[in-house]
């Protein structure tokens, strides 16, 4: 994990453009690297697991072993040539994905679709790898997405952030948008002390779209103080951004892909261009395709190497997405 850190502070919003590059096979390749282990999908056999695979598979989830909340049959499938009679895994596998839920919740739904033994551990979201950025943990940071954010950001390591209610509450004129606030403003209104915000961080696509749209381009122009107005003399330094998950869409039960939360970036991006006339900077971008999130998972397949009990060393890593 160590080694992993190291890599994680060397790595950068570049990343993102050098994804490519990571060491991802074709399936044709797994195919025979599965053969080469005598499986036969009608019968187990202690014979089978004589020899301990050298490789181990990274899966996508959504759109590869579900759509939706519904296991695909093929990968119901599949699952069977990696297990052995007792639906044990006989290959290490993790389970990479571009959500943001919590651990346990995913584990859970995977192994009510395999029929396998799904730890949390196994499961890498994509906001998983700031686990180990630790300089961001005790930072005042503003969390951005839905659902149980608040147990997410302890299950990362948070300790010291808010959500947007949490700023709108202490400082009522940011969000006028919604015309019911404007009245209610009218009626009169209490600003509260709230610390400057050091950091946001884009777990994944919020609701209320418009509400975070601005409180978020409030606290890029004034450093974090939303109660406090822009200078005209001094460049306000750009606190960092850090986003998970850059899909534009993502493939559910619709018969066209839905925006993801890239099409919440690319909103974001858009206002904070036209406003400033700057480009938006992302100090780190984690989730796939960016190598962070790769070497994340590389480690965790690792582990469950290790937990089933092989010896032999990890020579070959594949994704399937």
């Amino acid at each position: 994990m160590k080694d992993l850190l190291l890599n994680a502070n060397a790595l950068n919003a570049n990343n993102a453009n050098n994804a490519n590059n990571t060491n991802v096979n074709n399936v044709n390749i797994l195919n025979r690297n599965l053969h080469q282990l005598d499986i036969d999908e009608d019968d187990h056999d202690d014979v089978y697991i004589q020899e301990e695979p050298d490789f181990g598979v990274m899966f996508d989830i959504d759109g590869v072993l579900a759509r939706g909340t519904e296991p695909l049959q093929a990968a119901v499938n599949a699952f069977k040539l990696l297990t052995d009679e007792n639906h044990q895994l006989r290959v290490p596998v993790a389970f990479v994905t571009n959500a943001c839920n919590r651990s346990a919740d995913k584990a859970a739904q995977i192994q009510s679709w395999l029929g396998i033994d799904v730890t949390p551990d196994m499961v890498v979201h994509s906001p998983t790898p700031l686990k180990i950025m630790e300089d961001l943990h005790d930072k005042h940071i503003l969390l951005v997405g839905q659902g149980p954010v608040r147990d997410v950001a302890l299950e990362l390591g948070f300790t010291n952030y808010c959500l947007l209610d949490d700023i709108t509450d202490a400082y009522p004129l940011l969000d006028m948008v919604n015309h019911e606030n404007r009245k209610a403003v009218a009626r009169g209104y209490v600003e509260k002390d709230f610390p400057p915000v050091e950091a946001i961080i884009l777990l994944g696509e919020p609701i209320k779209w418009e509400s975070y749209l601005q409180v978020i381009i409030d606290l890029l122009l004034t450093g974090g103080k939303p109660n406090q107005a822009i200078s005209t003399n001094t460049e306000v330094e750009q606190i960092p951004v850090i986003a998970c998950n850059m899909d534009l869409t993502f493939m559910h039960k619709a018969n066209m892909p839905r925006f993801g939360h890239g099409a919440f970036l690319v909103c974001l991006e858009a206002l904070y261009k036209k406003i400033t006339g700057n480009e938006l900077e992302y100090s780190r971008l984690v989730g796939k395709p960016c190598e962070i999130q790769y070497r994340y998972g590389e480690h965790i397949v690792n582990t469950v190497r290790e937990k089933i009990g092989y010896t032999t060393p990890i020579t070959k890593l594949y994704f399937i997405g």
